[in-house]
């Protein structure tokens, strides 16, 4: 038979089977509410743009100026594409080898992601504004 025993005259615990178990209520009256607003961050992009040029995948999807890019001499990616332009953790990569279409991939870790905000920042838009721009174009999310 269980026996409720006090610990510290603060928490109150039944000993069952020779484990202490906490007492669990039955609602959840206690919970504070939070003042903030919730917000969410993206911590990783990738997304397939096909059948456009690399200029505007850079240019007119990312909005990024087209000399803050590096276009690389196309670096070892991942998953069979390359990368062929890079501004620090935000990657454009090509497809190589038998690849089933022709465009490029836009790769965002989460370092990316904080950085393509002060992009999104600059252009006065939010991720919401570069996924619905992203969408008019033939691509895989």
């Amino acid at each position: 038979m269980a026996t409720p025993l006090q610990i510290g005259g603060m928490v109150n615990l039944e000993e069952r089977s020779g484990s202490f178990l906490p007492e669990l209520p039955y609602t959840n009256r206690g919970v504070i509410r939070q003042k903030e607003a919730l917000s969410a961050l993206i911590d990783w992009c990738q997304i397939t743009i096909k059948e456009v040029p690399l200029e505007a995948v850079i240019e007119d999807v990312l909005r990024i100026p087209l000399e803050l890019m590096t276009v690389t001499g196309y670096e070892k990616g991942i998953a069979g594409h390359e990368v062929v332009a890079i501004f620090d953790n935000i990657k454009v990569l090509k497809p190589t080898g038998n690849a089933q279409y022709q465009g490029f991939q836009i790769l965002m870790s989460g370092k990316g992601c904080r950085n393509y905000e002060n992009f999104l920042q600059l252009n006065e838009e939010t991720w919401f504004d570069f996924l619905n721009r992203v969408c008019q174009y033939h691509i895989n999310v």
